[in-house]
């Protein structure tokens, strides 16, 4: 340890050379000057002068490089770690920039010593050793771990949050390179490993400074552990709640279903029959067999749109997969979520709609405000429970920039003395049992998370509402539309066409909706569809389904860039569902080239010629 420099008395310093002319140099360089600002002392060889930092308070340490017990990074190396808070200056017969000081402060070179250039160097080394004790000081002070890196990556300093942090005490930290890229100008997310196994997280940031005299970093790392853990436990909250609202939901869902399946099945049978007991129609039953068949199909293709539409909004409420931004017309969540519920609400209530559709865009994330309007809508149909007649209201609205909506339920309304407690989590209006106290909680979160805000008002006995603010983001109709009807078919007319599937039913339906447009050649799979396109590169496009189970659709377009096959720049998919996060991020980066199952033969051959005159630009 040192003695301030503001003191009256001489600094001292530890001078470490064997090479007797060089010390009596110093000694008379340092007592050359009316300023008897130094007291020396001397050591011939480093075992000697690590034994005198143990007993002697040293402000700095005047070392050559080369002893007889030690050379070069050993010298250092040993002086920190007897003095880790000393200054050193290095003495060498060597100059220029080939010296590496090797963690030291300063390097003066022998052949160009003077007195004055000695004594500043020496003052300049302590006075920074001095703001370097302070500011180590007010380091350790700081709830914060923070970590001193040179620009070799070695950690220079570690203080007590840092240690505690990162699991390791000081003297493992310090002195070794830094587990940790700094290569970020951002705050970054560390995943640091524990000795128990649970790990914490950490909050980096870095900005440059200067250590001891040295450019360095300062690594700032703030334990968020509890919060991600929080962050955690609520997704945990939000699955948990969305799955006890689809449990809410089945019944009515699995009515909404068996109503068009029932006609649809019902359709069939009645088409069979005719098919067998008119084998032989007369002109005259044919024409009217045919009108009949015509409207059976119709009703049959109505039904099944129904149930698509249907199963699309489940997916949608139910998936925990997308955590993306994307533009959200909330009229199109609004009508998810009545839909959703619309065997609760036929049962209570009459359904008022009043939705404006010249409302912007909302950037969030759908699949969480569908959440937030279904867990409205739902306790608003559970709130009427007396005799009606019931109204449940849902209306949107545009006012400066910004979207409203609102829920209103005629409902019992929900007690002055509770009204203002609704929000928090576990608490709950409803009997013990009916429900967990967590949705309006998640509601409310969710909201806010999407920078919206969210009210109510309640006259009990008389009804509630619920009034979401949003900001708005770009006008819906600036979206991309999907396409409905098909494209014109291209000048060149036909096209050829592989087709990849691992249900053949699919493929014989693909097949027979495509041949009257184009040639179709089909494979069973993506290793059939592989086989096939190694021996015939002569498709106009490619269409592959993304889930199989032999060789899925990313593997076959890996593999044709992979060959550098030029098909690797045709291909449309096609999936009825996504279950990877390797599939999912290959569906976000081709949203254009991806088509949902079921696909309507329209859609199809418009995706087709769409991407016929993209590539063939």
């Amino acid at each position: 340890m040192g003695k301030s420099t503001h003191s009256k008395l001489p600094a001292v310093v530890l001078l470490v050379e064997d090479d007797q002319g060089d010390v009596v140099l110093v000694e008379e360089m340092l007592a050359s000057s009316d300023d008897p600002g130094f007291d020396l002392l001397v050591a011939h060889r480093l075992d000697r002068a690590a034994a005198m930092l143990d007993t002697h308070d040293v402000d700095a340490i005047l070392a050559d490089l080369h002893l007889p017990d030690a050379e070069s990074e050993a010298v250092v190396g040993s002086l920190r770690a007897h003095a880790p808070h000393t200054p050193i200056v290095l003495l060498s017969g060597y100059s220029g920039p080939e010296v590496d000081l090797q963690g030291a402060q300063d390097f003066v070179p022998k052949r160009d010593l003077t007195p004055q250039l000695l004594r500043r160097t020496l003052r300049y080394a302590i006075e920074r050793g001095r703001l370097t004790r302070q500011l180590e000081q007010a380091l350790m002070q700081n709830s914060d771990g923070l970590v001193i890196v040179d620009r070799a990556g070695v950690v220079r300093f570690a203080n007590g949050s840092a240690s505690r942090l990162l699991g390791k005490d000081r003297s493992e930290l310090e002195g070794k390179a830094f587990a940790y890229p700094l290569e970020t100008k951002d705050s970054a997310l560390l995943e640091i490993d524990q000795p128990s196994g649970d790990p914490r997280y950490a909050e980096m940031r870095v900005a440059d400074l200067e250590w001891d005299g040295r450019p360095a970093s300062i690594v700032s790392l703030r334990d968020v552990t509890d919060r991600q853990r929080a962050e955690a436990l609520k997704e945990q909250m939000w699955h948990a709640e969305r799955l006890r609202a689809v449990g809410e939901l089945a019944a009515g869902v699995a009515h909404e279903v068996n109503n068009p399946a029932s006609y649809v099945l019902g359709n069939l049978e009645t088409m069979l029959q005719l098919m067998r007991t008119d084998e032989e129609l007369s002109r005259e039953r044919y024409a009217a067999t045919r009108g009949q068949m015509i409207d059976l199909l119709r009703e049959s293709r109505s039904g099944i749109r129904r149930v698509i539409h249907i199963m699309r909004d489940l997916r949608n409420f139910a998936r925990i997969d997308e955590d993306r931004l994307e533009v959200v017309d909330l009229n199109e969540v609004i009508e998810s979520s009545c839909t959703m519920a619309k065997s609760e609400i036929l049962h209570r209530a009459k359904l008022e709609l009043d939705l404006d559709r010249t409302i912007p865009g909302v950037r969030g994330q759908s699949a969480r405000l569908v959440q937030v309007f279904t867990n409205l809508i739902l306790n608003a149909i559970q709130a009427m429970t007396s005799s009606g007649p019931h109204v449940l209201r849902v209306q949107t609205w545009g006012q400066g920039g910004e979207v409203f909506a609102s829920v209103e339920d005629t409902g019992a309304g929900i007690p002055s003395h509770q009204i203002d407690r609704i929000f928090e989590p576990f608490f709950t209006t409803k009997e013990r049992g009916s429900g967990t106290g967590l949705g309006l909680a998640i509601a409310a979160e969710a909201v806010r998370s999407h920078e919206g805000e969210i009210a109510v008002t309640s006259q009990p006995g008389k009804g509630t509402r619920f009034e979401l603010r949003f900001p708005g983001c770009a006008p819906i109709s600036t979206r991309p539309p999907t396409p409905s009807s098909p494209a014109p078919v291209s000048a060149a007319g036909r096209r050829r066409l592989l087709v990849v599937d691992d249900e053949i039913a699919l493929l014989r339906v693909f097949a027979r909706a495509l041949k009257p447009h184009h040639e179709v050649v089909t494979a069973t799979g993506g290793l059939d569809a592989l086989a096939i396109m190694e021996g015939d590169q002569g498709f106009d496009a490619v269409l592959c389904d993304l889930m199989m189970p032999d060789c899925d659709g990313v593997a076959v377009q890996e593999s044709l860039e992979a060959a550098g096959s030029p098909l690797a720049s045709r291909m449309l998919f096609f999936s009825g569902g996504v279950f990877t996060d390797r599939v999912r991020g290959f569906i976000r980066e081709r949203k254009h080239r991806f088509l949902e199952k079921p696909v309507e033969i329209e859609a199809l051959l418009a995706a087709v010629d769409a991407l016929v005159d993209e590539t063939t630009r």
